[in-house]
């Protein structure tokens, strides 16, 4: 079990990391072209970069339960395919 919340924390963490850096240069960005003052693009990039991490961290949460489930129901119906195509007509397992 700990190695499934291991993954999930991964991927949220990726997730967050990747969103609220790009969160970040962007405001960097515009704000370098828009003759922003330093103080304030900075001040405006860390809140940014603060808000989309998080966002990024749910994300990215939701987004490895799907997949988790997505392989657990794929790994399962196949685990049943098995089961029928291992069974003889006298209903024991070859």
């Amino acid at each position: 079990m700990t190695e499934f919340l291991d993954r999930v924390v991964s991927m949220a963490r990726s997730y967050a990391g990747v969103i609220g850096l790009l969160a970040f240069t962007v405001v960097i960005a515009r704000n370098m072209l828009h003759d922003g003052s330093m103080t304030s693009s900075v001040q405006q990039a860390l809140v940014c970069m603060v808000v989309y991490a998080l966002i990024g961290g749910v994300v990215g949460r939701v987004a490895q339960f799907i997949v988790d489930d997505l392989v657990r129901s794929e790994l399962a119906e196949a685990m049943k395919e098995s089961a029928r195509l291992g069974k003889t007509k006298s209903g024991t397992v070859q």
